[in-house]
């Protein structure tokens, strides 16, 4: 059953997260005031996540029995193989910066990255995008040790893992969302953004809340904290046989990121219903009646094999049925194949100290 779930699932889930991808490329260099630096590293890396973003998902099954262990090696090739692409992201995405903030006045080595506009209520999308990069950096990070074979032995199926996907999912994915939710709300209502510094609050609370919540939930899943686990019934209770004391105090620190990020979403959807009850502009008879904030290319490269979709596409679906079909037919068709099954006479020993 969790083949199948990623066979069909894991191509899924990257349809709805390469969209957001796809924003940091075409909007944030003109939110940030200047220009993609270069189309062709852009379009690359956007079509490489395409064609390797999806056909990973055994690396979440690597102590799964019954997958022959060539199939994992192969899927954990395939995970490293998306690191370049998001290496690509950070080069360009940084280069584009740059010159951004330069063309804002900023000048040195590093002195230019003052000038972005990152509390900047007249482009308060930009720290959406912004702290989506901050928080995807140790998502990044985090994502090349499950790719690790041994190394996602220590951290499979505990706490790390969902700290991994606040640092993803919940980071660039969730925070472009909602940003350009916002904005597309503004645009087809014709309605003025009102308390534009608390909607500029949003995102730099919810980078501190998952800092605090992710790398409290980090430690303890080093230190082998399960996930997927009602934890104060048994192992975070001190009355319970199973009470681990050592991960209290980080599950706590966790709770108060957990609360930051609340803080967050309760001032956003003030800031919006807020903006939805105002009263309209006018809008004239001329204006668009949606402007997207699509970036200029600086550096313009005609190269042809990356500017037709159709291919990669179909590379893609190739991909998938190549990692998943050898794998989901064997577990098929092998019957001794996998873990005995569960027996609710026999649970598990529970060591009491």
């Amino acid at each position: 059953a969790r083949t199948l779930f990623w066979f069909f699932g894991h191509p899924l889930v990257y349809f709805w997260i390469i969209p957001a991808y796809a924003m940091y490329y075409t909007m944030l260099p003109r939110v940030a005031g200047g220009k993609l630096f270069t189309d062709f590293g852009g379009r690359l890396a956007f079509m490489w996540f395409i064609v390797f973003s999806s056909p990973l998902g055994l690396h979440h099954q690597f102590t799964e029995p019954g997958i022959n262990p060539s199939y994992k090696f192969f899927h954990s090739v395939l995970t490293f193989l998306v690191a370049f692409p998001s290496f690509m992201t950070a080069f360009v995405v940084a280069a584009s910066l740059e010159y951004a903030a330069r063309q804002r006045g900023g000048k040195g080595l590093f002195a230019w990255w003052k000038k972005l506009p990152y509390f900047d209520t007249e482009r308060w999308l930009f720290p959406y995008f912004f702290c989506g990069l901050l928080i995807f950096i140790f998502g990044g990070i985090t994502g090349i040790v499950n790719a690790s074979y041994s190394m996602n032995s220590v951290v499979h199926n505990t706490a790390w893992m969902p700290a991994h996907f606040h640092m993803t999912v919940a980071g660039p994915v969730f925070l472009s969302y909602i940003g350009m939710t916002l904005y597309l709300v503004l645009q087809l209502t014709g309605k003025d953004l009102k308390y534009k510094k608390l909607i500029v609050s949003v995102p730099w609370l919810w980078l501190i809340g998952i800092y605090i919540s992710s790398g409290s939930t980090f430690i303890t899943g080093l230190q082998g904290m399960p996930r997927r686990t009602n934890l104060g019934l048994g192992m975070l209770d001190p009355n319970s046989p199973s009470y681990h004391p050592e991960w209290l105090t980080a599950s706590k620190i966790a709770l108060v990121g957990g609360s930051i990020m609340t803080l967050a979403m309760v001032i956003y959807f003030f800031v919006i219903f807020a903006a939805l009850l105002s009263k309209a502009k006018a809008r004239s008879s001329d204006s668009p009646f949606i402007k997207l904030p699509l970036s200029e290319a600086l550096h313009d490269e005609p190269v042809s094999w990356v500017l037709n979709f159709k291919p990669w596409v179909i590379a893609a679906i190739v991909a998938v049925i190549i990692a998943y079909a050898p794998p989901l037919i064997q577990i098929m068709s092998d019957k001794n194949a996998g873990a005995k099954p569960f027996e609710p006479s026999s649970p598990a020993a529970v060591e009491v100290k």
